[in-house]
């Protein structure tokens, strides 16, 4: 099975098992980060399909992924239309990472 365009999204895939699926494109950034492996995906989407998605992916204006690329991938794989927040960085700007997790 090949992946279908969505509208906002090139051509790009990702395969999952015997499957393409459509993905955004990544910032720079977000690829600094590894892929989940399949297990690591099909567990993951087994949970937004029990829970829903937790977070949302985050968007950059352009539409680029910068957080949340394994976290669109495993909606997708769970028939789940992903939920994307935008982020606005100015020209110049930069990132800081945030640890939300910390307590």
């Amino acid at each position: 099975m090949t992946a279908q365009s969505l509208p906002g999204m090139g051509t790009l895939e990702r395969q999952f098992r015997e499957t393409s699926y459509p993905i955004s494109e990544a910032h720079p950034e977000a690829e600094r980060y590894p892929w989940m492996s399949d297990d690591e995906l099909a567990e993951l989407a087994a949970d937004i399909v029990r829970n829903g998605q937790q977070l949302p992916n985050l968007r950059l204006t352009d539409d680029r992924i910068l957080d949340g690329r394994n976290r669109e991938l495993a909606c997708r794989i769970a028939g789940i239309e992903p939920a994307y927040g935008k982020v606005d960085i100015p020209d110049g700007g930069f990132l800081i990472p945030v640890l939300d997790d910390l307590a």
